[in-house]
């Protein structure tokens, strides 16, 4: 009750004092009666109260009621306020009352006023045969200094130095106020904060007119007695000019600031935020998890809040979102921290999106999930506007315990570019907080990095070529790591694993080869020749592909199982070498490949030796068969040289590959 009795008691004394102040403002541009003015002025705050009020909580009618409530009592203390003040204000005259007895004339007095009334007869006789015409009525003119200004009748220096500071101050102050009083309850209303913007700039306007028409006038007025004292009115001229000169520096404000802001928030207000793709909200089968994907506009908040209210067993958030207005996630960041939910990001959560995960109380990124962070942006702010607004969403970070380092480079990457650091990074920043195995749910599907571990473990545990790929190439060993788990998470089949797996192992081997020992790749050479005969009996495009270099192929799927352990072994030890390779210039390695292709000619016709000779891109398909034959051919041919030279051969063949 007692909230209520000081809720209605504000709102009376905020519609006195604000309404005599628009009731005022009208009365003087509009020349209405005061009771018509005041009622004008309470609808305007009845109006900006409603709008700047109102939240998804709060309907924006139940706003206007309140205040319509409020505005009764207030209109008649103002009567009461301006009756009192005009009987203050009456002039003398008009307040003499009469005495209360006569006092008895003396004698000269009463023969003086005899004279007096023949004299006036005679008067009102000559004016009754002779009546005057009537004068016009005059029209008293307003002295207060805001009427005179408006009228020129100030001096050129009052008009020009201290109106201006006037007016400049008054201007400031109306915004404060403005901004103070009017701002929503919720932090973030677009219609409320269109309107206060519409309400300031009105109020400019009104300032610029009064100011820059007076002046004007004054310097008119100015120009025109020093014309009459033939004297220089160059001061007078001067300051016309730079009237003109403040009217464009206002509307070149308004350009770049004012109607940029204009034209954002009506998009936001009138066309549901265009430029934004629209949120869904949707509870997990368990109800232990809240997935948000889709853009961030004004009212998530409010439906995040009635759907954590409604399922009061959710613990995390699962985040899919480019990002959007960074007001309306500062709500959801108050949301999520006072719940103290888990946050989780599987694919990107990028730009306004990255405060909503940060207020999580472990936060955990998926293996392909990204996190993309840049500066602020609104149309038509300034640039320290800007750098002030980055500051405070810089707050809120640190709040949740990033590094003040991470967010120097974060922020201030420009806002139409985008930064996605390494989830190395984010752990060290203090971005990623906790562990999968500490969080009280997990969503489906989702491999937070802390996975990789048991993925690593698994490999390894297959074969040793992976244990020598993680030792002697780790990066490498990643990209099959990271396969290993999109197989988990069922984004690619077995067979497309195997067969990217196939090609980053072969990738490696040929990169290893310069290190192996002659014998090995003497060993190599005669293993390839019977993978190749495999493959082309099998399917003779595979065959070109494997032989060529141009595809992965999972051997597996063709060529005998003894085929395939000979090769996981031989590709261990070839990893594994770390040899040096004996230097060879270009005309020894010329000489053993002429005596390669004098070998094959015995084995394969010219046609085919022409196939294999080609470039790559100029094979047709009908010929891999062909091609594929050369290759077992060569194959068979290097197996037979001596070690020193097949293996100077084979190093200068997948050297040039």
């Amino acid at each position: 009750m007692a909230y209520l009795v000081g809720a209605l008691l504000g709102g009376v004394i905020g519609c006195v004092f604000f309404g005599g102040l628009f009731g005022w403002v009208i009365h003087k541009l509009f020349r209405l009666p005061y009771s018509t003015a005041d009622a004008s002025g309470l609808l305007a705050v009845i109006l900006l109260a409603g709008f700047t009020n109102s939240s998804p909580g709060q309907s924006i009618l139940s706003t206007w009621a309140f205040y319509f409530v409020t505005s009764v009592p207030a209109y008649f203390i103002l009567e009461r306020l301006r009756l009192s003040r005009a009987a203050a204000s009456a002039p003398p005259e008009l307040r003499r009352e009469p005495p209360m007895h006569s006092e008895p004339a003396e004698p000269e007095q009463s023969a003086l006023a005899a004279e007096m009334e023949l004299e006036e007869e005679i008067a009102l006789s000559v004016r009754a045969e002779y009546p005057a015409q009537p004068a016009p009525p005059t029209r008293r003119k307003a002295q207060n200094f805001i009427a005179r200004h408006w009228r020129g009748e100030l001096s050129l220096p009052v008009s020009y130095w201290l109106i201006s500071f006037a007016t400049n101050v008054c201007g400031i102050l109306a915004v404060i106020i403005l901004t103070t009083t009017f701002t929503p309850n919720d932090g973030y209303e677009p219609a409320g904060i269109l309107v206060l913007l519409a309400v300031t700039w009105a109020i400019l306007v009104v300032l610029l007119v009064w100011q820059i028409v007076g002046l004007w006038r004054s310097a008119a007025r100015r120009a025109e007695e020093q014309f009459k004292l033939h004297r220089s009115a160059f001061w007078a001229r001067a300051a016309q000019f730079m009237a003109v000169i403040g009217v464009l520096q206002f509307g070149a404000s308004f350009a770049n600031t004012g109607l940029p802001q204009f034209t954002e928030l009506s998009r936001i207000v009138f066309q549901n935020d265009p430029d934004i793709p629209d949120a869904t909200l949707r509870i997990s089968d368990d109800a232990r998890i809240l997935l948000l994907s889709g853009g961030i506009k004004y009212g998530l908040a409010g439906q995040v809040e009635t759907l954590l209210k409604a399922a009061p067993n959710i613990a995390g958030l699962l985040l899919s979102s480019p990002g959007g207005r960074v007001a309306e996630a500062e709500k959801v960041f108050d949301l999520v921290r006072s719940r103290g939910l888990d946050t989780f990001v599987s694919d990107e959560c990028s730009s306004a999106c990255t405060l909503i995960f940060v207020a999580g109380r472990n936060r955990l990124v998926g293996l392909r999930g990204l996190l993309g962070f840049h500066g602020s942006y609104f149309p038509g702010v300034t640039a320290a506007d800007l750098q002030a607004a980055n500051a405070e969403w810089a707050k809120l970070y640190q709040s949740a315990g990033l590094s003040p380092e991470f967010l120097d480079r974060a922020l201030q990457v420009p806002p139409e570019k985008m930064w996605y650091p390494t989830q190395a990074e984010l752990r060290q920043a203090g971005v990623i907080v906790g562990e999968a195995s500490k969080v009280a749910a997990l969503p489906d599907g989702f491999t937070p990095e802390a996975s990789l571990a048991s993925v690593r473990e698994t490999f390894v545990a297959i074969s040793g070529v992976y244990e020598a790929i993680d030792t002697h190439a780790p990066d490498r060993a990643a990209d099959i790591y990271a396969l290993g788990l999109d197989l988990a998470e069922g984004w690619i089949d077995e067979d497309t694993m195997a067969s990217r797996v196939s090609g980053i192992i072969g990738e490696v081997v040929r990169s290893r080869l310069s290190g192996a020992s002659d014998d090995t790749l003497v060993e190599y050479a005669a293993l390839a020749a019977a993978e190749y005969d495999a493959l082309l009996k099998v399917d003779p495009t595979a065959c070109f592909h494997y032989a060529s270099g141009t595809r992965s192929i999972n051997l597996s799927n063709y060529v005998p199982a003894d085929l395939t352990a000979r090769e996981v072994a031989l590709n261990e030890r070839i990893i594994r070498s770390s040899g040096t390779a004996t230097f060879v210039n270009r005309a020894y390695l010329d000489a053993i490949w002429a005596d390669v292709a004098a070998a094959m000619q015995t084995t394969v016709t010219p046609e085919q030796l022409d196939v294999f000779a080609r470039p790559l891109d100029q094979v047709d398909q009908s010929e891999h068969g062909t091609y594929c034959l050369a290759a077992i051919a060569a194959m068979q041919e290097l197996s037979k040289l001596p070690a020193h030279r097949a293996a100077a051969a084979l190093r200068d063949m997948y050297h040039r590959q």
